[in-house]
């Protein structure tokens, strides 16, 4: 297994877990997007404590190969 950590900045306001906002729209998409795609296991996100404004995206592949396999991936 392999983990892959995505670090990405939420502008002041917008809240990616609710699913009534833009952001929160996009954010479902990307995730329901990324489960989808073959190796990948689960995924899992949160805001930082010390930098409530960036969100960590935790994604678990079946391999390293499987995350370059997405990645090159259209």
């Amino acid at each position: 297994m392999a983990t892959e950590i995505a670090i990405f900045p939420i502008k002041e306001g917008d809240l990616p877990n609710d699913l009534s906002t833009p952001a929160g729209k996009v954010f479902q998409e990307i995730l329901h997007e990324v489960l989808q795609q073959p190796g990948a296991q689960r995924a899992y996100w949160g805001t930082e404590v010390e930098n409530p404004t960036n969100a960590r995206l935790f994604i678990d592949w079946d391999s390293v190969d499987a995350h370059k396999n997405f990645m090159n991936s259209e």
